[in-house]
Formats: structure tokens, sequence, C-alpha cells
């Protein structure tokens, strides 16, 4: 191999090896690396949403329980007559209360008095409040925003738990399905007590908070719009799209990978939330309400809600596959650029130098072959041809070893050019004798 070949390969090699590394590198213990941030910052995205939403509903529950305590709804509720109560003639209202409303009966009633104008009005300064319902001490509706399906509401799990609440509390229920305003909605009731007695038991206040409008409108649009935001139920089932992002939208997530963020340390994976579409996701836990309850309408009434964001793993991973694509692509520019580089370098401060000490020295070999052959007039044109390879061997102006050693072979050469031009003509004297 000649020299030029070879040291165009030992600066190739040089930095192919070190790019096959950095490559190697990147692909391996770098994406892992990137792979692991990005799953903490899906995390961190799902707890802040998880704890905004928690915030959001605590919120609302401290806004209607500041409203239950400035009085003004017990003085409503204590300001009306309360008739006494009869088992029988609640019967005979829950018998024609569901068509009450369009008759102009007792429901028409209740919903055009004092405390409903008073429970409406809070009602438009927050609506995302889908229905409020006041009762009075024995159960019975006496004041709503809305039609509602019972009358009689003392032997709902919510009012027993209400009614044995003291003042000044309150208590967020889960997320369950309401049958009166038929949304899945956040329920909270607080017991109303007298504003003169604390022990006066007046009657229970409910609001039933629309879960999925509140939910969607307070969570922050996404800086990311790639990252999906989904709102789980504990069984996999969608409650509500936040943002989709680039992933395709799904009613359920099977229980297996559901069970695998749940159960490992990270709270995120790569999982397939669609089978066969792989998906960097993080959950994070919602605390909606203080206890689970029995359902109605076939939905399991629940108090945690789960965030899961995901993103599709490839879409995530892009940066990565980018630096690698575009490490290849200038390792490659840059190897040819030096390579070329070191080509003609290598022509320019080795290859040539070399060529003309050696084209010096074969004329040299040439020149003391015809010598020692006697063969004078051939020799004298030889010796001028070493002549002008010495002259040639001038032009080196490397300032390095070659231009040393092409300094010595010029004297050297003059030494032996003097030597045989000597031995000639002593030669040639013998012969005129």
């Amino acid at each position: 191999m000649k020299i030029k070949a070879k040291l165009v390969s030992f600066v190739t090699a040089a930095l192919v090896v070190p790019l096959l590394f950095g490559i190697f590198y990147i692909r391996h213990f770098g994406r892992s690396s990137y792979q692991n941030q990005q799953g903490i910052i899906h995390l961190m995205i799902a707890e802040d949403m998880a704890s905004m939403l928690q915030d959001g509903v605590q919120q609302k529950f401290q806004q209607v329980l500041n409203r239950v305590a400035s009085g003004r709804l017990a003085s409503l509720v204590g300001e009306m007559t309360v008739s006494s109560f009869s088992t029988q003639d609640v019967q005979q209202v829950e018998s024609i209360w569901a068509a009450s409303t369009a008759m102009g009966g007792i429901q028409r009633t209740i919903l055009s008095n004092p405390l409903s104008g008073f429970l409406g009005d809070f009602q438009q300064v927050n609506p995302e409040f889908a229905e409020i319902m006041m009762t009075d001490r024995h159960g019975r509706l006496i004041g709503a925003t809305n039609p509602t399906t019972d009358y009689w509401q003392a032997d709902e799990s919510w009012w027993v738990a209400a009614s044995n609440l003291p003042a000044g509390s309150g208590r967020i229920q889960g997320l369950l399905y309401d049958e009166s305003s038929g949304l899945i909605a956040i329920d909270m009731v607080f017991p109303v007590y007298s504003s003169v007695n604390s022990k006066d038991f007046l009657g229970v206040l409910k609001v039933s908070l629309n879960a999925t409008r509140f939910l969607q409108r307070a969570t922050s649009h996404p800086l990311n719009k790639a990252i999906a935001r989904d709102i789980i139920f504990p069984d996999g089932r969608l409650f509500a799209h936040i943002n989709l992002g680039k992933v395709s939208e799904f009613s359920r997530i099977p229980e297996k990978p559901l069970r695998e963020l749940l159960m490992v340390p990270e709270r995120w994976a790569t999982v397939e939330l669609i089978p066969g579409a792989v998906s960097l996701a993080a959950v994070a836990p919602i605390q909606i309400g203080d206890e689970q309850l029995n359902s109605g309408e076939g939905l399991k009434d629940v108090s945690t809600l789960y965030v899961l964001v995901s993103r599709d793993l490839n879409e995530a991973m892009m940066p990565v596959q980018d630096m690698l694509r575009q490490m290849t692509i200038w390792g490659v520019v840059a190897i040819s650029l030096i390579a070329v580089l070191g080509y003609l370098l290598a022509t320019y401060w080795f290859v040539r130098p070399i060529k003309k000490l050696r084209k010096a020295s074969v004329s040299f070999v040439d020149y003391i072959k015809l010598s020692e052959q006697g063969r004078f007039e051939d020799s004298w044109e030889s010796r001028q041809k070493v002549r002008q390879r010495m002259n040639e061997l001038e032009t080196i102006r490397s300032r390095d070893e070659l231009q040393g050693l092409s300094s010595d072979f010029i004297r050297m050469g003059e030494r032996m050019l003097i030597f045989f031009r000597q031995i000639e003509e002593k030669l040639t004297d013998k012969k005129q004798k």
C-alpha cells in the first residue's frame, strides 16, 4: 500500500471509530437516558394536572362552604314554613312529582320560590354547577335550580351522610352519575344549620359539579400539543379527553398497561395503550371525593380518577433519531472532507518530496552504473540529469525532516559527483597515455 493511501486510511479510521462509538453510545445509552427524561417530564405533567384538578375541586368546595357559612342560605331556609312530616304525604307528593313541573304543581312552586332564586343566582355565577338543591331537615325538597327526579331525598346515602355532619363542614361524595341532571357529576353535600343556633339543623344542600365541563376547563392549554392528556376511571374506561395530541383516540385502555403503569414505582412506562402502538405514558391519581359509593345506572361511583399523559414512543424519541441522523450525515461529510484534505496534504507534504528524492536517487544509480561500465559519454548526459534532479530537490520547502533530508541528499550528491568526476578524469588520462 502506498504511503498516501496509508495516511488517508489512518486519518479516516481515526475519525470513523469515534463516530461509530458516538452513534453506538447515543443509540443505546443516550436513547435510554432521553427516554427516562421524557418519562419524568410526562409524569410531572400528569402530577401537575392532577394537582391542578384536585385544587380546583377543593376551591369549588370551599366556595360553596363559604356561601353556606355566610348565613343568607340559612335565613332563607328559616323563613320558609315547615309543615309537619308525614310519610303518607311524602308518598302522595312522590306519586305526582314527575308531572308536577309541567302541570304547575308542587315542583313548579318549589322551583320558583325565593330559595330557588337564590340558588339559581349562585349557579349563574358558577356555570360549572349543573344542579343545586336544598332539602329541609326531613329530606323534603324545598329549593332547586333544576327539576329533580325525586321529592324526598332522605333515603339517599348522600343525604344521610350530610345530615350527620357538624356545622361548618361538608363532604365531596366522589364521581357519580347524577340522575336528576343526567350528567357525570362531582357531588358536594353540606349540612345547613341555623345562624342563630348552630345546633339547629335546618337541612342539606347538595351541589352537583359538572365533572366533564369542569375538568376540561380547569386544565391549562398544553405547551406541547403532541402530548395527549386524558382522564380515566380506575378500570381503564375513558372519562374525558383533555388533549388528544397525536395518539389515536380510545374509549378504554387495556387492563394490563394500566396495571403496569400503576405498579411501577416511577409511574411511567412504555406500554401499548392501543394494540400495536407503543406509547410513552405516565399516570397520576386525582383524589376527587372522600368516599366510594355504590352506583346506579351501571356506573361505578369512584372517589379517584387518573390523569393519563401519553405520547407515541417514536414521536417522543424523534429528537434522538434526528440527532443520530444529523450525526451520521455530518460525520460522513466531515470524514469525506477530511479524507480529501488529507489526500491533498499527503500529496503535497509527503508524496511529492519523496518522489523527488526517489527520482534523484534513481538518477544517481543510473549515473553510477554508466560510470562503472566506462561509458563516459553516456554518463555525461546522465550526470546532467542528476544535476537537474538535485535542482528539483532544492524546491522542497516543507520546513520539516523531509527538507533536511533533501538538503543532506544534495550535499552528498555534490560530493559523489565530484568523486566520480575525478575517477572519470583519471581513467581518461590513462587511456590517452
